[in-house]
């Protein structure tokens, strides 16, 4: 009879676990636990580390802004830019601002004037305005062109949402790049008397799907606006 008919079932498993932590341990066996002890180590050890992630997790999902407060804050951001421009109220739902700050400027040359300056009628609105007046954008969209022009001068075009292109022209400054996005109240530049010009002023042209100039005076009043 076999001497091995003689040991317990439970006298073969340790002596299995002890031939098996004496066997060769793999080159990685430095990060392998090898004994009970070390397991039990190894394992808190992971837990904690678990635990201590969930923590750094939870503390950052709560830093972390949702969208309705990522939402309200540009709300904030907006409403703020146009009270600095002299809007007051609830400028939340407007969508539509003057080229200029209100109060800063006064109406001269209108849509289809006609004069000296210019070899055919007036094709914008002019707002004279002192010398380094903002000059902003009268609604959300894209800027598509910062050019000198030898009549417009310094030139920016705001193509908005809609396709509407409208020009700022005779500017002293630029703040803007073609290709660059801008918002509602967003700074374009500044009031100046560049190119063909008998005084620092805006000139400002609408031109509706990037067409024929259509009276500016006309399209603000039909957005909420009195030039």
């Amino acid at each position: 009879m076999s001497p091995a008919r003689f040991l317990s079932p439970g006298i073969i498993g340790l002596a299995t676990a002890v031939l098996l932590l004496a066997a060769p341990v793999p080159a990685t066996a430095d990060v392998v636990p090898t004994t009970l002890n070390e397991v039990a180590m190894s394992a808190r050890t992971l837990q904690a580390t678990l635990e201590r992630d969930k923590d750094r997790g939870d503390r950052d999902a709560k830093k972390s802004p949702t969208v309705a407060e990522v939402y309200a804050q540009f709300q904030d951001a907006r409403s703020n830019r146009l009270r600095a421009l002299g809007y007051f109220g609830d400028v939340k739902g407007r969508e539509h601002v003057l080229p200029v700050p209100p109060f800063s400027y006064h109406l001269t040359a209108g849509f289809g004037a006609f004069g000296a300056m210019w070899g055919s009628s007036h094709t914008g609105l002019d707002f004279a305005a002192p010398l380094g007046t903002q000059v902003v954008a009268v609604a959300d969209g894209t800027i598509t062109d910062v050019l000198l022009d030898p009549s417009y001068g310094l030139l920016t075009v705001l193509t908005l949402e809609d396709g509407t292109e409208v020009w700022y022209a005779h500017q002293g400054t630029s703040s803007v790049m073609p290709g660059q996005t801008v918002e509602i109240g967003h700074l374009v530049g500044t009031v100046g008397s560049s190119g063909n010009s008998s005084g620092p002023h805006l000139h400002l042209e609408v031109r509706p799907a990037g067409g024929a100039s259509i009276d500016p005076n006309l399209w603000l009043i039909d957005r909420g606006l009195t030039p």
